[in-house]
């Protein structure tokens, strides 16, 4: 399935966004001021790109198809990823906050910020290997052909014209963070 090669790319990239992020929270505590602005920009990828582009491409389209098709939607892994991708925008609402602090972050601040990209982090690092080897090749062979196909056009047409422009910018951006935190 094309599109699941196109998520498990775009994993690679989370991760790596993962781990500048992780980097982030390592370097906050020696210049609060521009790791707030820093976290912004973090913020803006995952709310830009992680969250209504990689995942919505999951729950809308495959996650959808799975259960459409007879696939367990009440245990198993589809509650499991569903719950996780919750807990995940739990965390990125903290993230927000802290980025969006009026004031210059004091000790609370900082460390709740820096609790939470942790966090974050591990949280997600964890739902994507569980997705790359455990859900991924389950929907492979779950799906008919026939269904395969329709979630890789949809899938395609998910990311087609404004949204793609937006993604690539993002994914640019994210990039940056990347070689700027060193990864």
């Amino acid at each position: 399935m094309e599109s699941l090669k196109v998520l498990v790319a775009e994993h690679r990239f989370i991760l790596r966004l993962l781990g500048a992020l992780q980097r982030w929270a390592e370097d906050a505590r020696r210049d609060r001021d521009t790791m707030q602005r820093e976290l912004d920009r973090f913020v803006e990828v995952i709310e830009g790109f992680v969250d209504p582009i990689h995942h919505g491409k999951e729950e809308e389209i495959l996650f959808s198809t799975l259960v459409s098709e007879g696939f367990p939607s009440t245990h198993g892994p589809l509650p499991c990823m569903l719950a996780e991708h919750t807990r995940c925008r739990a965390y990125v609402a903290q993230l927000r906050r802290a980025a969006h602090a009026p004031e210059a972050w004091d000790d609370l601040t900082l460390g709740g910020a820096t609790t939470a990209a942790l966090q974050y982090a591990e949280l997600l690092t964890g739902h994507i290997s569980k997705e790359d080897h455990m859900l991924y090749p389950m929907a492979q062979r779950f799906l008919t052909p026939a269904m395969r196909e329709e979630v890789d056009r949809r899938a395609a047409a998910f990311a087609e014209g404004p949204l793609q422009e937006r993604a690539l910018g993002l994914v640019a951006l994210g990039e940056r963070l990347i070689a700027e935190f060193g990864l």
